[in-house]
């Protein structure tokens, strides 16, 4: 069956009465539509981004959606946990181990309780540019600045710095 393709209006021998382009305009369709493809993908993600960054509605609105996605799937979660505690088990150790240094009376006053960068006080996180797992390894990290508060602003900054994909 001859047709006529529709963009270079060439005659063709068409396989399927549908089918409205030779093969050569096809070929170019397909790789047009991937291309603008891949950039709506792109354009949609830095809206998303942009949307969950400034748009506090719209994070409130994620915050609960998250809340109620986990409380649903909480076995999901707890596998989750689980493997990512068997994957990075020296990270989850060094991190309770820090958190229980820091309460403790015995090393009370090694570590300042404000921000290391702005020096503010509130929503407190510790950061860790390395993860020991023993007791003197971590405050021998604590006195050498290794180990240090941030804020919760200053800490997802420095999140932001260190892997832009977060």
């Amino acid at each position: 069956m001859d047709k006529k393709c529709r963009d270079c209006k060439k005659t063709y021998d068409a396989i399927s009465p549908w089918q409205q382009l030779c093969d050569t305009c096809n070929k170019y369709a397909r790789k047009r539509e991937l291309l603008l493809s891949r950039e709506r993908n792109r354009k949609n993600n830095h809206k998303r981004y942009y949307r969950m960054r400034y748009n506090k509605d719209y994070r409130d609105k994620k915050k609960i959606d998250s809340k109620l996605w986990y409380q649903k799937n909480k076995k999901k979660q707890s596998l989750n946990n689980l493997r990512n505690y068997r994957n990075n088990k020296n990270l989850w150790l060094s991190r309770g181990n820090t958190r229980r240094i820091l309460k403790s009376k015995k090393w009370l006053n090694i570590l300042k309780s404000q921000c290391y960068e702005c020096n503010n006080n509130q929503d407190l996180q510790i950061h860790h540019e390395i993860y020991p797992t023993l007791t003197l390894d971590i405050v021998n990290a604590i006195k050498s600045k290794k180990i240090y508060y941030l804020c919760k602003d200053c800490h997802s900054k420095r999140r932001v710095k260190k892997n832009p994909y977060l």
